[in-house]
């Protein structure tokens, strides 16, 4: 039996999230991330909501966990990551601290 605490349900905000993924509504502004990355981003963080737990650095597992191609995936991630977006982020949005992240990592 895992002792991982699972979210059923999750406060999301959703003015937050379409302005740190697409921008202002009503600015003229290239969306902050493609809709692959944003999409990717959104299924990590449900992924790391759902099981408590963070994302594997491994590209396959990690490719396997979101079920998606695992080529797809590293140049996503990758993309992700060059913009700044971090398990740091995905902390943010999870309510915790970063080094509730890493002592996750640790374990």
């Amino acid at each position: 039996m895992s002792s991982a605490i699972v979210v059923n349900w999750a406060k999301w905000d959703l003015v937050e999230w379409w302005e740190g993924c697409v921008g202002k509504i009503g600015e003229e502004t290239v969306a902050t991330l493609t809709i692959a990355e944003e999409g990717l981003y959104a299924r990590i963080c449900n992924y790391m909501y759902r099981t408590g737990g963070v994302m594997t650095a491994d590209v396959l597992e990690g490719a396997r966990l979101m079920r998606v191609n695992h080529n797809q995936y590293r140049v996503t991630r990758q993309a992700l990551i060059d913009k700044g977006f971090s398990q740091a982020d995905v902390a943010r949005e999870l309510g915790v601290t970063r080094q509730a992240i890493q002592k996750m990592l640790a374990c």
